[in-house]
C-alpha cells in the first residue's frame, strides 16, 4: 500500500500565484489550465510534486533567483557605561535584574544568606548597583550553576 503523496505548501501556492500575476493569467483561465492537467479546480488540491510541476510550466521553465538573505545585525545584550566616561553610570536593566532574581533561586546557597555572603566575598560588592555590576553577578551565578551548585 502505498503512502499519501505529500500536499501542496504554502509557498507552492504563493510562487503559483505569483507565476499567475507575472505572465497575467486571469482566474478563469487558471481554473482551466487546472482542470485539463490535473483534474482539479484549485491549487489547493494538488500534490506537492503536481504544483512543482505545474510551477514549472507557469515560469517557462525558469525559476527566479533566490532573494539574497538579508542579515539582521546582531543584537547586543544591555552593555555597560564605558569606564573612561567619568561620571556616568549605567543602571541595571530589568532584564538584569530579572535574570539574577531567577539565577539566584537555581543556585543552591548552603545558608539563607549565601548569595550576599557570596557576593561581598567573590566579587567584592554589597548590592548591585550598577549595570557591570549585574554583568559580573550574573557571570558568577552562571558559573556556580554551571559547577554544580544548582538548586535539586
Amino acid at each position: 500500500m502505498r503512502p499519501e503523496p505529500a500536499a501542496i505548501t504554502e509557498a507552492q501556492v504563493r510562487a503559483i500565484h505569483a507565476c499567475l500575476h507575472a505572465r497575467g493569467i486571469e482566474d478563469p483561465e487558471y481554473r482551466e489550465m487546472l482542470a485539463a492537467r490535473y483534474n482539479v479546480t484549485t491549487c489547493k488540491d494538488l500534490t506537492r510534486r503536481q504544483a512543482a510541476m505545474f510551477i514549472s510550466l507557469l515560469s517557462g521553465g525558469h525559476r527566479a533567483p533566490a532573494r539574497p538573505k538579508t542579515r539582521r545585525p546582531i543584537q547586543h545584550p544591555h552593555q555597560p557605561a564605558p569606564e573612561d566616561t567619568p561620571g556616568v553610570v549605567s543602571l541595571p536593566s530589568p532584564a538584569q535584574r530579572k535574570l539574577i532574581a531567577e539565577l539566584v533561586t537555581e543556585v543552591d546557597w548552603y545558608t539563607p544568606d549565601g548569595y550576599q555572603a557570596w557576593m561581598e566575598k567573590a566579587l567584592g560588592i554589597k548590592r548591585v548597583r550598577t549595570s557591570r555590576d549585574a554583568h559580573r553577578v550574573i557571570r558568577g551565578l552562571k558559573g556556580l550553576k554551571d559547577g554544580g551548585h544548582h538548586a535539586a
